[in-house]
Formats: C-alpha cells, structure tokens, sequence
C-alpha cells in the first residue's frame, strides 16, 4: 500500500538537498543508495520518498560534505557550529528550523 502523499516528501526537495554536492562534482549515487532512495527517482517528478529517507539523506549529506548547509550557503558550516553558537537547545532547533526553512512548530521544549 503506497504511503500518503501527506507523510512523504516530494523528490523535488531530494534533487535539490544534492544541489550542494553536485557543484563539488560529488557522486550522489552512494549518499542516496545509503540513505534507501532509488537514484531513478530523481528522473520523476511525482516521485516521493518517507521522512525517513530524507533525514538519512541530509545526515548522509552532512556527513560528505562536512557542512551543515549543505553546500548551499555562501560559506561552509562545520556540524554542530549552529548548535554550539546558540544559548540553549530551543534557539538551536529555532534556529536550524529557520536555515532549513520547516514551519513553526508550537511544542514547548
């Protein structure tokens, strides 16, 4: 049974988390095998893939490129920089949520 459109995320969003790499001319294919997405996805455009493999997608990305932006800011953000330059944890979350552009969210940490 296919999963609901509402839980998964469009492989729009996987193309363009790889942006970073593929300017590096890195080779996507092994980051996307380990985090269980099918490279052919990446040719349909109503493709989708679980939250699961997106967050083993970025944790891969993060982990090549050594850079919490994913090579997709104007300069390199070493893991772990936007976690240790905040105060506590819920400017940390606040701000990666910010960076990464999720949607606000009202749980109280």
């Amino acid at each position: 049974m296919p999963i609901a459109p509402s839980r998964t995320i469009a492989i729009h969003f996987v193309d363009s988390a790889l942006r970073g790499a593929r300017e590096r001319d890195i080779d996507v294919w092994p980051v996307l095998l380990r985090a269980g997405i099918p490279p052919a996805l990446l040719g349909d455009s109503r493709a989708r893939v679980t939250r699961e493999q997106y967050a083993a997608l970025s944790r891969g990305l993060w982990d090549t490129l050594d850079d919490e932006f994913l090579g997709l800011g104007d300069f390199t953000c070493k893991r772990g920089l936007v976690v240790l330059s905040s105060p506590d944890l819920a400017t940390a979350l606040r701000r990666a949520a910010d960076f990464y552009g999720f949607p606000p969210c009202s749980a109280s940490i």
